[in-house]
């Protein structure tokens, strides 16, 4: 979505604030808690006027999360502000990543203080961070040091990494897609391809077009999906050797879930985030090229197929580890099972208590 769809988005869904208002005063039986995502960070000021408690839930991981709240916290700039590659440090999160200032997020480079939309959506990322609580989509083993930082940034240990949360297992092309699936046909791998459906749009900007030629040249060891694709029944097929992603954080966690080696071409959002975690950190991916509009070299593209393929070093087995780690924390003994546990546990007693509150109240004064 592009950056002021995704703005006009925001602020549309802050106009919902006194319906909602609304509608919990009328109910006879009212929520005693919000559980809502990053982008509606405007409801933990609903949930202080109800005085019910609102809980984030993190679609990205706690490593991304951590950078997005430092970015907006701090309002990092650039020296030069032509300058798309600047360097962008940031010493207040763990492993002081650093990230140019291309790879973040247009609805951040576009932020202008004192624009009253612009003011409400860096509000709403800020407000995250005063909530009662904390769920994120991870688990403990895969990242800990930035759980543990979240803790810190909160001044309470509401965290509760519930992950990895996944559905259950059961002819004229653009220079990215031609460069993509040339290096696919050279390196002699087999593989599958899957592509969404392009809309208008993208075709008219030669985006997700696989030319009909391609699919018949490798016919017998190659295999395109176009549209919905069971990612992570195929993620955990045993003929799979390595996963080509974009390292959106669902992607990664089923990537990590499957056990697969992976290639990184992130492209926007908390994608490079995601891709340095998953390179840098964990040890278990290979950076392909970054950028949406980065057209790989085909020749290249080709070398990292093969040997990802034949990888049986230490990405293999460190995938296999994150693999059986997430494995693990799903269990309905593991760490993430029993903080899902932990979780309801807290909110009913919490229910309780301020239920137990009211009906005080009542009684001292009749």
């Amino acid at each position: 979505m592009p950056a002021y769809g995704f703005i006009a988005m925001m602020s549309a869904m802050g106009e919902l604030y006194n319906p909602l208002l609304n509608w919990f005063h009328n109910h006879p039986s009212p929520p005693v808690a919000i559980v809502s995502d990053m982008f509606l960070g405007w409801t933990h000021r609903l949930a202080c006027q109800l005085g019910i408690r609102r809980l984030l839930f993190s679609p990205s991981g706690a490593t991304a999360l951590s950078v997005i709240y430092s970015l907006w916290r701090n309002l990092p700039k650039r020296d030069d502000p032509n300058n798309e590659d600047a360097l962008i440090s940031f010493l207040d999160v763990p492993n002081s990543p650093i990230y140019p200032w291309w790879q973040f997020t247009r609805l951040y480079r576009t932020y202008v203080e004192g624009d009253p939309v612009l003011d409400f959506i860096k509000d709403c990322y800020l407000s995250n961070m005063a909530s009662w609580g904390l769920v994120v989509n991870s688990f403990n083993e895969l990242e800990r040091v930035y759980l543990n930082h979240l803790i810190e940034v909160l001044g309470h240990d509401r965290v509760w990494a519930v992950g990895p949360l996944l559905p259950p297992v059961n002819d004229r092309s653009g220079p990215i897609e031609r460069e993509l699936a040339l290096g696919l046909e050279k390196s002699g791998v087999k593989f599958l391809l899957c592509v969404k459906e392009p809309t208008k749009g993208h075709v008219e900007g030669q985006y997700g077009l696989i030319s009909s030629d391609f699919e018949h040249c490798v016919v017998k060891r190659g295999l395109v999906i176009r549209g919905w694709a069971p990612q992570v029944l195929i993620l955990t097929h045993r003929a799979v050797g390595v996963f080509l992603t974009h390292c959106g954080w669902n992607s990664t966690l089923e990537g990590i879930f499957a056990g697969v080696p992976m290639l990184t071409w992130p492209m926007g959002a908390d994608q490079f985030v995601n891709a340095k975690l998953l390179v840098d950190e964990l040890g278990v991916a290979t950076r392909v090229v970054e950028g949406a509009q980065a057209v790989p070299n085909s020749d290249e593209l080709a070398r990292l197929l093969v040997g990802a393929v034949s990888e049986n070093g230490v990405k293999m087995i460190r995938s296999l580890e994150l693999s059986e780690a997430a494995l693990e924390a799903i269990k309905q003994c593991g760490k993430s099972s029993k903080d899902m546990d932990e979780l309801i546990r807290r909110l009913s007693e919490e229910a309780k208590h301020d239920k137990s509150l009211i009906s005080s109240n009542s009684n001292s004064q009749t």
